[in-house]
């Protein structure tokens, strides 16, 4: 689920990015996505730049959001890579970060189920 995936549209090829999460698809905010990519890759630590890329929003935007997240002890810092700071879903601290995970697999497979049916 990481990176870009290229898309064919009409005689260009388009980067998308490849994390579309059910919060992405509800609320389609930068920390929406921010949260996908966090909640998918769950267990790694991930760059500044690969959240941005992974959720296709810029790393101005990143810097901009994370404080949110961390603010409510949703991310963690792991660890420094050279400059590069590593982050990670706090699910130590704070008890939120199992239901996020819970919603984000419930509402997939709902949809999935529906997709069946229809």
């Amino acid at each position: 689920m990481r990176g870009y995936v290229e898309e064919r549209v009409g005689e260009m090829n388009v980067k998308k990015p490849a994390v579309h999460g059910t919060f992405a698809r509800l609320f389609g905010t930068p920390l929406a996505r921010m949260l996908d990519v966090l909640i998918l890759n769950r267990g790694y630590d991930l760059s500044m730049k690969e959240l941005a890329e992974y959720a296709g929003i810029t790393p101005k935007t990143v810097w901009k959001e994370l404080p949110k997240l961390e603010e409510i002890r949703l991310v963690k810092h792991t660890r420094r890579i050279g400059h590069a700071k590593m982050v990670t879903l706090n699910r130590e601290s704070n008890p939120l970060a199992e239901h996020l995970i819970a919603i984000e697999f419930d509402v997939a497979l709902k949809e999935m189920e529906s997709r069946k049916t229809a």
